[in-house]
């Protein structure tokens, strides 16, 4: 026997044999010591994710789990989602949450390696669920622009110079994918794109022969070719110094991912180049359509 104190009245009664490997030393209550086994302790093979309860002790859920490689959010009948917050105080965020019971389909959607070439893609996905970025099925929503010329262009062409709409001298109406600039479409996918223009230019008395080109990686295409001089019964004008003229042409053309489309203006045998293109009614516009 031991005693709690020195000639205290406490006395504890020690068992008589050891006990066996990691047993412990356990109390009746009445001052009788005994050995025991512990309690096995028994529960999901998951790893439950701990919280700490009110009364500073860890606690964990069976409906939040994970074992290594998938992260299980069960719920207790409302289908489970997942908030993700913007940076600023928490204040926002944006919600990924399960499909109904309803559909009774349990499958795994698998996101593309890498982000979108080009933008405007969509995500979409095959019947096993793996993603890729692809072109949205109303393609003329994806792709389709309208720009401007907003500065005259002086002396461009007339006697055989060849003069590409591009540079710095556009403003964009409207620019759906952002496929143009400066003058220049870059194709966002292989397709069939329908292209045109309005050129208004002046100055031409002389010009007997000028072409307007639509050039793609396919080639110069000559969208109009005809005489434009006043003094020998071209297209003419009142006043040829002043009075502004203007043509407009399309059509459709299949360019390949990343190719380019510009207009082109070429005029012959004024002498000089003397032709304008004429700021604000001169156009670039077109949308993919197939």
């Amino acid at each position: 026997k031991i005693s709690k104190i020195a000639g205290g009245s406490q006395e504890f009664e020690l068992p008589g044999a050891d006990g066996t490997a990691n047993q412990h030393l356990k109390t009746d209550g009445a001052g009788n010591l005994g050995w025991a086994s512990g309690t096995a302790v028994t529960g999901s093979t998951n790893t439950w994710i701990p919280t700490i309860t009110g009364a500073n002790a860890l606690t964990g859920t069976a409906n939040f789990t994970y074992d290594g490689n998938t992260l299980d959010v069960k719920n207790g009948g409302t289908a489970s989602s997942i908030n993700l917050y913007c940076e600023t105080s928490n204040q926002h965020y944006i919600k990924l949450k399960s499909g109904p019971h309803a559909s009774a389909t349990s499958y795994t959607l698998t996101l593309p390696n890498a982000p979108p070439t080009v933008s405007g893609q969509a995500l979409t996905a095959t019947t096993a669920g793996v993603g890729s970025w692809a072109a949205p099925s109303g393609l003329s929503e994806s792709c389709n622009f309208r720009a401007r010329i907003t500065s005259d262009q002086s002396n461009v062409t007339g006697n055989g110079a060849s003069y590409n709409m591009t540079g710095a001298i556009w403003t964009e109406d409207w620019d759906i994918g952002s496929d143009f600039s400066n003058g220049t479409f870059t194709a966002p996918a292989n397709g069939y794109y329908h292209l045109g223009f309005t050129a208004y230019v002046n100055q031409t008395d002389g010009v007997t022969d000028m072409t307007f080109n639509m050039v793609t990686p396919a080639g110069t295409h000559i969208m109009s070719r005809g005489n434009w001089s006043y003094g020998t019964g071209g297209t003419g004008y009142a006043s040829p110094s002043s009075a502004r003229s203007g043509i407009t042409q399309s059509g459709l053309f299949y360019i390949a991912s990343a190719g380019t489309a510009y207009i082109n203006l070429q005029g012959y045998n004024a002498g000089s180049d003397t032709v304008d293109v004429t700021a604000f009614h001169t156009f670039f516009w077109g949308m993919r359509v197939m």
